[in-house]
């Protein structure tokens, strides 16, 4: 079932990709890892822009 969060969420979601790119960095290598740090930055740039309107929600799942 996909969970949805709101524009107050926006700044835990950023620090909970941050956390994931701390530990991609420590436990991947290669390829893999160039893949899902493309895959974090994607998020942590576009995330931001999807909340066009206040009352936007983003779903997950």
């Amino acid at each position: 079932m996909p969970t949805g969060f709101g524009k107050d969420k926006l700044e835990q979601a950023l620090r909970e990709l941050g956390l994931m790119r701390e530990w991609t960095n420590r436990n991947v290598t290669g390829k893999d890892r160039d893949e899902i740090l493309m895959r974090i930055e994607v998020l942590e740039k576009g995330l931001p822009e999807a909340f066009d309107r206040e009352d936007t929600i983003l779903y997950v799942g």
